[in-house]
Protein backbone atom coordinates (compact mmCIF):
# COMPACT_ATOMS: atom_id res chain seq x y z
CA UNK A 1 0.00 0.00 0.00
CA UNK A 2 3.08 2.31 -0.62
CA UNK A 3 2.41 5.52 -2.10
CA UNK A 4 5.59 5.00 -4.40
CA UNK A 5 4.05 2.99 -7.42
CA UNK A 6 7.85 1.56 -7.95
CA UNK A 7 7.44 0.30 -4.48
CA UNK A 8 4.00 -1.37 -4.85
CA UNK A 9 5.28 -3.12 -8.15
CA UNK A 10 8.39 -4.19 -6.21
CA UNK A 11 6.33 -5.47 -3.60
CA UNK A 12 4.14 -7.84 -5.84
CA UNK A 13 7.22 -8.81 -7.63
CA UNK A 14 8.34 -10.25 -4.39
CA UNK A 15 5.32 -11.89 -3.66
CA UNK A 16 5.10 -13.64 -6.97
CA UNK A 17 8.47 -15.02 -6.31
CA UNK A 18 7.62 -16.65 -3.10
CA UNK A 19 4.41 -17.99 -4.07
CA UNK A 20 2.33 -17.49 -1.05
CA UNK A 21 -1.03 -19.22 -2.35
CA UNK A 22 -4.27 -18.40 -3.16
CA UNK A 23 -4.66 -16.99 -0.08
CA UNK A 24 -2.54 -14.17 0.11
CA UNK A 25 -2.49 -13.88 -3.56
CA UNK A 26 -6.88 -12.91 -3.73
CA UNK A 27 -6.99 -10.46 -1.07
CA UNK A 28 -3.99 -8.70 -3.04
CA UNK A 29 -5.62 -9.40 -6.27
CA UNK A 30 -9.03 -7.64 -4.98
CA UNK A 31 -7.02 -4.77 -3.73
CA UNK A 32 -4.63 -4.46 -6.37
CA UNK A 33 -7.04 -4.59 -9.23
CA UNK A 34 -8.33 -0.85 -7.76
CA UNK A 35 -4.48 0.48 -8.38
CA UNK A 36 -4.31 2.85 -10.48
CA UNK A 37 -1.08 2.18 -11.47
CA UNK A 38 -1.05 -1.03 -14.63
CA UNK A 39 2.16 -2.45 -14.18
CA UNK A 40 0.62 -3.41 -10.38
CA UNK A 41 -1.85 -4.76 -11.69
CA UNK A 42 0.07 -7.05 -14.28
CA UNK A 43 1.96 -8.54 -11.53
CA UNK A 44 -0.60 -9.55 -9.87
CA UNK A 45 -3.03 -11.08 -12.87
CA UNK A 46 0.31 -12.94 -13.76
CA UNK A 47 1.06 -14.53 -10.21
CA UNK A 48 -2.94 -15.82 -10.21
CA UNK A 49 -2.47 -16.88 -13.89
CA UNK A 50 0.41 -19.28 -13.02
CA UNK A 51 -1.07 -20.67 -9.59
CA UNK A 52 -3.78 -22.24 -12.01
CA UNK A 53 -6.42 -24.40 -10.36
CA UNK A 54 -5.29 -23.47 -7.15
CA UNK A 55 -6.18 -19.77 -7.17
CA UNK A 56 -9.84 -20.93 -8.43
CA UNK A 57 -11.96 -21.13 -5.46
CA UNK A 58 -10.57 -17.43 -4.54
CA UNK A 59 -11.12 -16.17 -8.34
CA UNK A 60 -15.06 -17.66 -8.16
CA UNK A 61 -15.60 -15.55 -5.09
CA UNK A 62 -13.74 -12.44 -6.67
CA UNK A 63 -16.58 -13.27 -9.30
CA UNK A 64 -19.14 -11.79 -6.83
CA UNK A 65 -17.17 -8.61 -6.25
CA UNK A 66 -18.01 -6.17 -8.89
CA UNK A 67 -15.16 -4.05 -8.15
CA UNK A 68 -12.60 -6.94 -9.53
CA UNK A 69 -15.15 -9.35 -11.60
CA UNK A 70 -13.70 -8.04 -14.51
CA UNK A 71 -10.34 -8.96 -14.00
CA UNK A 72 -11.53 -12.63 -12.27
CA UNK A 73 -12.81 -13.02 -15.74
CA UNK A 74 -9.81 -12.31 -16.93
CA UNK A 75 -7.55 -14.82 -14.97
CA UNK A 76 -10.07 -17.68 -15.72
CA UNK A 77 -9.86 -16.75 -19.28
CA UNK A 78 -6.01 -17.29 -19.36
CA UNK A 79 -6.25 -20.54 -17.00
CA UNK A 80 -8.40 -22.19 -19.46
CA UNK A 81 -9.95 -25.18 -19.14
CA UNK A 82 -7.90 -26.32 -15.49
CA UNK A 83 -10.77 -22.83 -14.28
CA UNK A 84 -13.55 -25.30 -15.34
CA UNK A 85 -15.17 -25.28 -11.67
CA UNK A 86 -16.12 -21.74 -12.01
CA UNK A 87 -18.33 -22.48 -15.32
CA UNK A 88 -21.03 -21.66 -13.33
CA UNK A 89 -20.11 -18.57 -11.41
CA UNK A 90 -19.11 -16.83 -15.12
CA UNK A 91 -22.00 -18.44 -16.45
CA UNK A 92 -24.31 -16.15 -13.44
CA UNK A 93 -21.97 -12.89 -14.50
CA UNK A 94 -23.73 -13.40 -18.14
CA UNK A 95 -26.50 -11.36 -16.27
CA UNK A 96 -23.77 -8.60 -15.04
CA UNK A 97 -25.57 -4.75 -15.66
CA UNK A 98 -21.94 -4.02 -16.09
CA UNK A 99 -21.30 -4.56 -20.38
CA UNK A 100 -17.29 -5.19 -19.66
CA UNK A 101 -18.22 -8.22 -17.35
CA UNK A 102 -20.67 -9.56 -19.24
CA UNK A 103 -18.40 -9.59 -22.21
CA UNK A 104 -15.54 -10.74 -19.98
CA UNK A 105 -17.70 -13.43 -18.95
CA UNK A 106 -18.42 -15.27 -22.07
CA UNK A 107 -15.05 -15.18 -23.25
CA UNK A 108 -13.99 -16.78 -20.39
CA UNK A 109 -16.57 -19.29 -20.95
CA UNK A 110 -15.28 -19.86 -24.36
CA UNK A 111 -11.70 -21.00 -22.92
CA UNK A 112 -13.24 -23.69 -20.82
CA UNK A 113 -14.00 -25.86 -23.68
CA UNK A 114 -15.91 -28.59 -22.91
CA UNK A 115 -17.08 -28.13 -19.37
CA UNK A 116 -18.66 -24.87 -20.42
CA UNK A 117 -21.21 -26.86 -23.10
CA UNK A 118 -23.97 -26.50 -20.26
CA UNK A 119 -23.73 -22.67 -20.08
CA UNK A 120 -24.22 -22.74 -24.47
CA UNK A 121 -28.54 -22.11 -23.64
CA UNK A 122 -27.33 -18.83 -21.67
CA UNK A 123 -24.68 -17.97 -23.82
CA UNK A 124 -27.41 -18.25 -27.05
CA UNK A 125 -29.76 -15.61 -25.14
CA UNK A 126 -27.19 -12.69 -24.79
CA UNK A 127 -26.93 -12.64 -28.66
CA UNK A 128 -29.81 -10.50 -28.52
CA UNK A 129 -27.24 -8.03 -26.67
CA UNK A 130 -26.04 -5.84 -29.34
CA UNK A 131 -23.14 -5.11 -26.84
CA UNK A 132 -22.40 -9.43 -26.79
CA UNK A 133 -23.40 -10.15 -30.18
CA UNK A 134 -19.79 -10.69 -31.64
CA UNK A 135 -18.19 -12.41 -28.45
CA UNK A 136 -20.93 -14.40 -27.75
CA UNK A 137 -21.45 -15.49 -31.28
CA UNK A 138 -17.10 -16.33 -31.17
CA UNK A 139 -17.91 -18.45 -27.89
CA UNK A 140 -20.54 -20.20 -29.89
CA UNK A 141 -18.24 -20.87 -32.45
CA UNK A 142 -15.13 -21.96 -30.75
CA UNK A 143 -17.49 -24.32 -28.18
CA UNK A 144 -18.73 -25.98 -31.53
CA UNK A 145 -22.41 -25.72 -29.95
CA UNK A 146 -25.21 -23.54 -31.89
CA UNK A 147 -28.74 -24.13 -30.71
CA UNK A 148 -31.32 -24.07 -33.34
CA UNK A 149 -33.14 -20.41 -32.77
CA UNK A 150 -29.68 -19.19 -31.69
CA UNK A 151 -28.37 -20.34 -35.03
CA UNK A 152 -31.16 -18.24 -37.28
CA UNK A 153 -29.93 -15.20 -35.02
CA UNK A 154 -26.25 -15.54 -36.27
CA UNK A 155 -27.33 -16.49 -39.83
CA UNK A 156 -29.46 -13.15 -40.23
CA UNK A 157 -26.32 -11.16 -37.97
CA UNK A 158 -23.86 -13.05 -41.13
CA UNK A 159 -25.68 -10.13 -43.58
CA UNK A 160 -24.90 -7.44 -40.78
CA UNK A 161 -23.24 -4.18 -41.88
CA UNK A 162 -21.50 -4.47 -38.46
CA UNK A 163 -18.07 -5.80 -40.21
CA UNK A 164 -16.48 -7.11 -37.34
CA UNK A 165 -20.61 -9.31 -36.90
CA UNK A 166 -20.86 -10.34 -40.14
CA UNK A 167 -17.35 -11.64 -39.80
CA UNK A 168 -17.74 -13.81 -36.70
CA UNK A 169 -20.93 -14.92 -37.49
CA UNK A 170 -19.88 -16.66 -40.82
CA UNK A 171 -17.20 -17.74 -39.17
CA UNK A 172 -19.17 -19.65 -36.58
CA UNK A 173 -21.44 -21.42 -39.19
CA UNK A 174 -18.47 -22.65 -41.16
CA UNK A 175 -16.96 -23.84 -38.00
CA UNK A 176 -20.01 -25.97 -36.72
CA UNK A 177 -21.29 -26.67 -40.21
CA UNK A 178 -17.27 -28.04 -41.50
CA UNK A 179 -19.26 -29.99 -44.44
CA UNK A 180 -21.65 -27.07 -45.97
CA UNK A 181 -19.16 -26.17 -48.58
CA UNK A 182 -21.16 -22.85 -49.54
CA UNK A 183 -21.00 -21.68 -46.14
CA UNK A 184 -17.42 -22.17 -46.03
CA UNK A 185 -16.61 -20.44 -49.53
CA UNK A 186 -18.85 -17.32 -48.11
CA UNK A 187 -16.93 -17.21 -44.53
CA UNK A 188 -13.41 -17.71 -46.04
CA UNK A 189 -14.20 -14.97 -49.12
CA UNK A 190 -15.47 -12.54 -46.03
CA UNK A 191 -12.74 -13.40 -43.91
CA UNK A 192 -9.68 -13.33 -46.07
CA UNK A 193 -11.39 -9.41 -47.51
CA UNK A 194 -11.54 -8.78 -43.55
CA UNK A 195 -7.76 -9.42 -43.06
CA UNK A 196 -7.79 -6.27 -45.26
CA UNK A 197 -9.51 -4.36 -42.68
CA UNK A 198 -9.31 -0.62 -41.80
CA UNK A 199 -10.13 -1.91 -38.31
CA UNK A 200 -7.11 -3.78 -36.56
CA UNK A 201 -9.77 -5.52 -34.44
CA UNK A 202 -11.34 -6.91 -37.43
CA UNK A 203 -8.26 -7.95 -38.96
CA UNK A 204 -7.38 -9.50 -35.82
CA UNK A 205 -10.98 -11.51 -35.88
CA UNK A 206 -10.18 -12.43 -39.07
CA UNK A 207 -6.55 -13.69 -39.16
CA UNK A 208 -7.68 -16.09 -35.80
CA UNK A 209 -10.99 -17.21 -37.41
CA UNK A 210 -9.45 -18.30 -40.43
CA UNK A 211 -6.36 -20.65 -38.47
CA UNK A 212 -9.45 -21.96 -36.39
CA UNK A 213 -11.19 -23.46 -39.22
CA UNK A 214 -11.00 -26.77 -40.20
CA UNK A 215 -8.41 -27.58 -43.17
CA UNK A 216 -10.34 -27.03 -47.12
CA UNK A 217 -7.69 -26.31 -49.42
CA UNK A 218 -10.17 -27.19 -52.56
CA UNK A 219 -12.03 -24.21 -51.27
CA UNK A 220 -9.33 -21.59 -49.72
CA UNK A 221 -6.56 -21.95 -52.33
CA UNK A 222 -8.07 -19.91 -55.09
CA UNK A 223 -9.19 -17.41 -52.44
CA UNK A 224 -5.93 -17.20 -50.87
CA UNK A 225 -4.23 -16.33 -54.49
CA UNK A 226 -6.07 -13.49 -55.18
CA UNK A 227 -6.20 -12.42 -51.32
CA UNK A 228 -2.48 -12.15 -51.89
CA UNK A 229 -2.21 -9.87 -55.39
CA UNK A 230 -1.33 -6.50 -53.90
CA UNK A 231 -1.63 -7.06 -50.14
CA UNK A 232 0.42 -5.08 -47.81
CA UNK A 233 3.06 -6.67 -45.93
CA UNK A 234 0.98 -7.10 -42.91
CA UNK A 235 -2.18 -8.40 -44.33
CA UNK A 236 0.62 -10.87 -46.54
CA UNK A 237 1.93 -12.08 -42.71
CA UNK A 238 -1.63 -13.34 -41.52
CA UNK A 239 -2.58 -14.76 -44.73
CA UNK A 240 0.51 -16.75 -44.71
CA UNK A 241 0.27 -17.82 -41.17
CA UNK A 242 -3.73 -18.94 -41.66
CA UNK A 243 -2.53 -20.94 -45.10
CA UNK A 244 0.29 -22.59 -43.14
CA UNK A 245 -2.88 -23.61 -40.63
CA UNK A 246 -4.10 -25.94 -43.47
CA UNK A 247 -1.07 -27.94 -42.85
CA UNK A 248 0.16 -30.64 -45.59
CA UNK A 249 -3.54 -30.87 -47.15
CA UNK A 250 -2.26 -27.11 -48.70
CA UNK A 251 1.14 -28.09 -50.07
CA UNK A 252 -0.45 -29.30 -53.79
CA UNK A 253 -1.65 -26.00 -53.83
CA UNK A 254 1.14 -23.68 -53.02
CA UNK A 255 3.54 -25.91 -54.98
CA UNK A 256 0.69 -24.40 -57.85
CA UNK A 257 1.02 -20.86 -56.97
CA UNK A 258 4.56 -21.05 -56.62
CA UNK A 259 5.08 -22.62 -60.12
CA UNK A 260 2.53 -19.75 -61.28
CA UNK A 261 4.11 -16.53 -59.81
CA UNK A 262 8.00 -17.33 -60.26
CA UNK A 263 8.06 -13.75 -59.31
CA UNK A 264 6.30 -13.48 -56.00
CA UNK A 265 8.59 -12.92 -53.25
CA UNK A 266 7.19 -12.11 -49.73
CA UNK A 267 9.59 -11.37 -47.21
Amino acid sequence: ADEDATVRRQAVQALHAIKPGPDVMIPLFTKAMQDSDPGVQLRVLRSLAEAGEAAVPGLIEALKNDDVAYWACVVLRDIGPAAKAAVPALTERLKAPQEEIRMQAVLALGAMGEAAQPAVPEIAATLSDQHMAAASTFVLGELGAIPADAEEVIRANAKSEDSALRTVSLWALARVHPEDKEVRREATKELVTRLKDENPHVRSIAARGLAALPPAPEIEMSIWEEALKDADPATVRMALDAVASIGAPAVPQLVEVLEKYDGLHVE
